[in-house]
């Protein structure tokens, strides 16, 4: 590969996890402000799965900035970021997995949302495209890091169809354990996703 090939990647990848960046800040902190309204485990949890997907695609640009400049020092930041991306998404999994199970012990009932089925139903549409796109300049450029930032983000697909089928599925009477259960299938993931990246 040349150099410039090598540039236009890297570029690529700054590019890609700036939009991240944008996506995950927006869609996590409306998640979030509308899961804490509506007491609904499985929205929080996808909203601080997308908050953590910030984090690592700001760290990604800082790695990839770094890399064009000192290729050694971007070595050491790549490690530094998989352990804090990780430890960060087993914290956001172990609070969502304390958060439900005292839902689900006390039987509290979320709050409906409709706002929050259109943000899983639009994370559904579209984060699979960013995943895939993640995955596929991973391979290209190689780093673990985008790899691992890409895993992240189909999780997040993942986790928002789950959430969406979830919000759905309360609507109806006596299923509003579903948002509760669904954030503990939630917060396993994000915690196998965590230890992945952390000893990546």
């Amino acid at each position: 590969m040349t150099d410039q090939m090598r540039q236009l990647r890297i570029s690529r990848a700054i590019l890609l996890s700036a939009f991240s960046v944008a996506w995950s800040l927006v869609i996590g902190a409306v998640a979030v402000a509308v899961a804490l309204s509506t007491r609904s485990p499985s929205l929080a949890a996808f909203g601080l799965d997308a908050v953590v997907d910030a984090a690592a695609s700001v760290t990604l640009i800082w790695y990839f900035r770094a890399r064009t400049r000192d290729p050694v020092r971007a070595e050491r930041l790549e490690k530094v970021t998989l352990r804090v991306v990780g430890t960060a998404l087993i914290v956001a999994a172990a609070y969502v997995a304390v958060r439900s199970t005292i839902l689900l012990i006390d039987g509290v009932a979320p709050g409906r949302s409709t706002i929050g089925i259109v943000i899983a139903a639009v994370s559904v549409a579209v984060l699979p495209f960013v995943a895939l796109a993640k995955l596929r300049l991973a391979t290209r450029i190689p780093s673990v890091a985008l790899r691992s930032d890409g895993v992240l983000t189909g999780a997040a697909a993942l986790l928002a169809g789950v959430v969406l089928v979830a919000l759905s599925l309360q609507r109806y009477d006596g299923l509003w354990w579903v948002d509760p259960a669904a954030a503990l299938v939630i917060a396993a993931v994000l915690a196998v996703e965590g230890a992945r990246t952390v000893m990546a």
